[in-house]
């Protein structure tokens, strides 16, 4: 990144990533603001892009969801991209050759167990507050059992008579 600008345009994607994920967890922002002891409007600031983004905001704020910052990153960044000359240096200066990556059809399932959980957590959640909804079927005719389409009436077959 070799802009001002295109710095604060990825904080505010991160930003926006973050508000997605707290939308998801069906949590308010004003109790996580309570749970990380912020002041009131503070963290939705920060979600919002009003306040620059810190790593102190991301690591805190995932510590209340839940997640870890690898697991926000790699949400934020899915795609594999060659290694920068510097980290192979560092890795080589530390003695590690390659840090072992799980296959990648392992993360992607992963990814969407957590996802999937996540939305039907916060389905669920929103199905509670709303309360039982009324019935939508037909006033008459007849009744279809759940998940099983009905079937037209067969029609007789004129070749036998």
């Amino acid at each position: 990144m070799d802009s001002d600008a295109t710095v604060s345009e990825e904080s505010r994607r991160l930003a926006e990533l973050l508000s997605q994920l707290v939308r998801l967890s069906g949590r308010s922002v004003r109790s996580i603001e309570q749970e990380l002891g912020t002041g009131s409007s503070g963290l939705g600031k920060v979600l919002k892009g009003n306040i620059r983004l810190l790593v102190d905001h991301i690591v805190a704020i995932l510590g209340v969801l839940g997640m870890t910052p690898g697991q926000f990153f790699q949400l934020a960044y899915p795609n594999k991209e060659r290694l920068h000359p510097l980290v192979s240096a560092l890795r080589k200066a530390q003695g590690v050759d390659r840090e072992p990556e799980p296959e990648e059809a392992e993360l992607e399932a992963r990814t969407q167990r957590v996802l999937v959980k996540m939305m039907s957590d916060f389905v669920r959640q929103q199905d509670e507050k709303a309360g039982p909804k009324p019935s939508a079927k037909p006033a008459s005719g007849p009744e279809e059992e759940e998940g099983v389409p009905l079937k037209p009436p067969e029609e007789p077959d004129d070749s036998e008579s």
